[in-house]
């Protein structure tokens, strides 16, 4: 894992595994991971299905992370649809004002 702060909460709960606490207890205590995931990591273990649980809750991430994604890219949209004008007009004036000097000029 190449996030520092994520492998060392990783370590933190891999220690308190092997003491014998589940698993869900030092998800659920640490700020690093959102509160959902303690709480499905609960459930999974409870109910024997911690692979479907950990299966799940990875789609939901991926939802989430491409929900917002797309939210971030449709606000870029407008911004370059306003640097793209703004460069066609620039370019329209660079092409039609030599020509207008000129006319003017005879």
């Amino acid at each position: 894992m190449g996030n520092v702060v994520f492998k060392k909460a990783i370590r933190d709960c891999a220690a308190t595994v092997e003491k014998g606490i589940p698993f869900s207890n030092p998800l659920k205590r640490n700020p690093v991971f959102p509160v959902v995931v303690g709480q499905m990591v609960a459930v999974g273990e409870q109910s024997g299905q911690l692979g479907k649980s950990l299966t799940n809750l990875a789609k939901y991430f991926e939802d989430e992370t491409d929900t917002m994604i797309k939210g971030v890219f449709s606000l870029f949209e407008p911004i370059m649809l306003v640097i793209v004008g703004i460069g066609v007009a620039g370019l329209v004036f660079a092409v039609l004002l030599p020509v207008f000097q000129a006319s003017q000029a005879l």
